[in-house]
């Protein structure tokens, strides 16, 4: 067979070796999914997984749960347990896991195990679930089970229980000190080699501090898995309505992001990547259940009381496993199983999995190559080759549009992006003759109706990018308008040109209004940007460096109009925002980012990491110095508060560890924001700072109009930041990378400072 393998690799390249496999995969998929579908109703399977209640007694007291309010079943006996393991149902049973209440307050833990082993022919796997409050009980029975599973070949795994960092978890689970023996608990089991994860339940208690957990869970290296409360009938939990699924706007807002970085950085695992979109729909876009569950075909729920369930949420009791035939419970019983999918799996955000579906991959596919197909940059671009442009005209204001359709990066607004789009929309509201009808394209419209709620637009609608509905507006509206943010090399860039091309095939007006250009290095994107201004009927940009740049290198006329977002900030002064109350501290305000590769073009990435590396130190030494020196209190405000460009929140959190474990400095010097922040708060925040170090293109953009003192970390390198600042006669505001790293932010700050005095 390996001869056979060898030769086969030698004679089929590898790209066919792939097709092949894929086909192979896909075929069984295919085949798994018909076996399901098509014959599991009328000839259901048996299970293939089993989640057993070893008892219904628990020492914790946690928020989303009342199996401590009073529960004291111990759960079946070891005899018990194997005539129930005997049952005929459950001799396909593929895995066992192990769950409570508390497992590990069994003394014969381990022994359940065995049972298993012994009586169910086909297993596999096993698992059990602890909340960790009795580290050496818990490590020792643990362990005891893992041997047990070890000698028989069985694949052992254990996840334990953490909803929060310190004081957080300890909340939700209502026990003093639980974290540190939760942590005291992985430890030992990782040092024992054990198969670990770490499961997270989302309540309206930690809510805001899933991020931090994440980050924890990141820096330790573990696996963890995350979900939102459910009510659950085996829980007795109906009655904990103020922390289940009870969340503010605010938190349901933030939990989607959440979902999204975990997809977007974190999680690998297909079905729960699936779920967790699932979750997201389910908080934010008022969507139905997508992700599938095992236990609409293949798992059961074996009670402490000795009953057999459908599913732990909704399925009622069957029966008694001792007193009634498995198999008569479950098969007789179908018809409820039905009634549970159709009243209740649609609206159930329990973190259930199932691997996707044939007919899903396939739908995902021919998904992918229809919008590779119609929004392709290269087709796009010499689609826009062969269309005349729009016409021209001299002042937008003039222009009597009934509906304006934006796009950009909507869907991905920083706070400097919901600035730019209210100074748009003011622009557009002053005409003459106001459009009846906006239209907000967005990449993700939960984000965007976020904006619409923060900035109080509620005239505006908003669309999903890339949707039939796009691509209706696109080809009907009178007017399209790319609006703010850098036109740059990234792949969003189709649908603006997608818009741009339907307007000008119907003459149309299409515009460029407050964008930058730049970084612009690749030439699939140079050339969409260059057919993008081409075909415009105007061009006003926001600095004179992409004024220049239009006309020399794309032979585009452009006019430079202010950043839109300054005249968010006109309005905010102008309304008089109180300044917030002195404190016994000063602050100095902080709005940070890493710095991404496309602002370090010609490097390595072993070299862009090291100039992150220094970059990081000096900033670090400078935080500590003047906070220790001059005696400033630190606050790190987010200018962007989702992962894709770059969540603040995150960098912001790993400084102040930083700060706090290597540099001596306490809590209570450092404010870092983990909530969304608005423009408003980010505004009053810098009128009210001893200085603001800023480095997010409109932190600098705010600072200076608003008359905050500021000092601006040029990441772009000469770019965006540099144009603005010149463009304003304020370069000496700026200090570049190598300075920073070179250890000259101390004295960029203290020339500043001087020159308010």
């Amino acid at each position: 067979m390996n001869s056979t393998r060898r030769i086969l690799k030698l004679l089929v390249p590898d790209e066919m070796r792939n097709i092949l496999r894929s086909i192979r995969d896909m075929s069984r998929l295919a085949k798994h999914q018909a076996r399901r579908d098509l014959f599991g109703e009328l000839f259901p399977p048996k299970p293939n997984s089993i989640s057993l209640m070893a008892n219904d007694v628990c020492n914790a007291r946690c928020e989303m749960c009342g199996i401590w309010e009073g529960h004291r079943e111990k759960g079946p006996t070891l005899e018990e347990f194997k005539r129930i393991f005997q049952d005929p149902l459950f001799d396909k049973v593929l895995s066992l896991g192990v769950t409570g209440g508390e497992p590990t307050l069994r003394p014969d833990l381990d022994r359940i195990f065995q049972a298993g082993i012994e009586n169910l022919s086909s297993l596999r796997y096993a698992s059990i679930i602890t909340n960790a409050l009795q580290p050496d009980r818990v490590v020792e029975r643990i362990l005891a089970s893992r041997d047990v599973c070890r000698d028989a070949g069985v694949d052992f795994s254990a996840m334990v229980s953490l909803d929060g960092v310190g004081v957080v978890h300890d909340r939700v689970r209502g026990r003093n000190g639980n974290f540190e023996r939760a942590v005291k608990v992985i430890d030992r089991l990782r040092e024992a080699g054990v198969a670990l994860s770490v499961g997270c339940t989302i309540t309206k208690t930690n809510a805001d501090h899933v991020d931090e957990l994440l980050d924890w869970v990141i820096e330790n290296d573990l696996l963890a898995s995350f979900r939102i409360a459910e009510f659950i009938d085996r829980l007795y939990n109906n009655d904990n309505g103020d922390q289940i699924r009870n969340f503010t706007d605010a938190q349901l807002y933030n939990l989607a992001l959440f979902y999204m970085r975990l997809n977007a950085s974190y999680e690998t695992r297909p079905a729960v990547r699936k779920t967790y979109s699932s979750i997201k729909g389910m908080l934010v876009d008022n969507k139905k259940r997508m992700s599938g569950c095992q236990y609409h075909y293949d798992g059961v729920i074996i009670s402490a009381q000795r009953g057999l369930l459908y599913c732990s949420p909704k399925s009622p009791t069957l029966g008694n496993l001792l007193e009634q035939s498995g198999s008569k419970l479950f098969f007789g019983n179908i018809d409820k199983r039905d009634a549970i999918k159709k009243d209740h799996c649609d609206d159930c955000i329990h973190d259930y999995h199932a691997e996707p579906k044939f007919t899903e991959k396939v739908g995902f596919y021919l998904q992918s190559k229809r919008h590779a197909s119609r929004y392709s940059i290269e087709r796009l671009t010499a689609s826009a080759r062969r269309t005349a442009p729009c016409a021209q005209f001299d002042d937008p204001q003039t222009l009597r549009s009934n509906g304006v359709l934006i796009v950009g990066w909507y869907g991905t607004e920083t706070v400097g992006d919901q600035a730019i789009l209210w100074g748009v929309l003011d622009r557009l509201r002053r005409r003459a003759n106001p459009p009846k009808r906006i239209i907000l394209a967005s990449l993700h419209p939960f984000i965007s109706r976020q904006t619409r709620v923060v900035l109080d637009l509620d005239d505006i609608k908003i669309i999903e990018t890339y949707s039939a509905g796009f691509e209706e507006i696109c080809n009907t509206v009178d007017e399209v308008v790319v609006a703010g943010g850098p036109l740059m090399d990234l792949q969003a860039l189709d649908h603006m040109l997608f818009a741009f091309t339907c307007a000008a095939s119907r003459k149309a007006v299409a515009r460029v209004e407050g964008c930058g250009l730049g970084p612009l290095r690749e030439p699939r994107f140079i050339g969409a940007v260059g057919q993008m201004l081409r075909l415009a009927s105007t061009v006003e940009l926001r600095d004179q460096a992409s004024v220049d740049r239009s006309r020399s290198d794309f032979g585009v006329d452009a006019r430079k109009i202010d950043d839109p977002a300054i005249a968010y900030v006109e309005q905010h002064l102008r309304q008089g925002v109180s300044m917030p109350a002195s404190d016994e501290r000063r602050e100095v305000c902080f709005f940070l980012r890493k710095v991404g590769a496309h602002y370090l073009p010609g490097m390595t990435d072993d070299e862009r990491a090291g100039l992150n590396d220094r970059f990081e130190e000096e900033l670090l030494s400078f935080m500590a110095t003047i906070v220790k020196e001059r005696e400033l209190r630190l606050r790190l405000l987010p200018m962007c508060h989702h992962w894709i460009g770059g969540d603040d929140r995150v960098f912001n959190r790993h400084l102040k560890r930083k700060l706090i474990a290597g540099h001596g400095l306490l809590d209570e010097d450092i404010q870092v924001e983990n909530l969304p922040v608005s423009p408003d708060e980010i505004l009053t925040a810098m009128r009210g700072a001893e200085l603001n170090i800023c480095m997010r293109y409109h932190s600098v953009v705010f600072a200076e109009q608003a008359n905050a003192p500021y000092l601006a970390v040029d990441y772009t390198q000469g770019g965006k930041i540099a144009g603005f600042l010149n463009d304003i006669g304020r370069p000496e505001r700026a200090i570049s990378l190598a300075k920073v790293t070179a250890g000259r932010m101390l004295d960029a700050t203290e020339s500043v400072w001087s020159s308010l005095v």
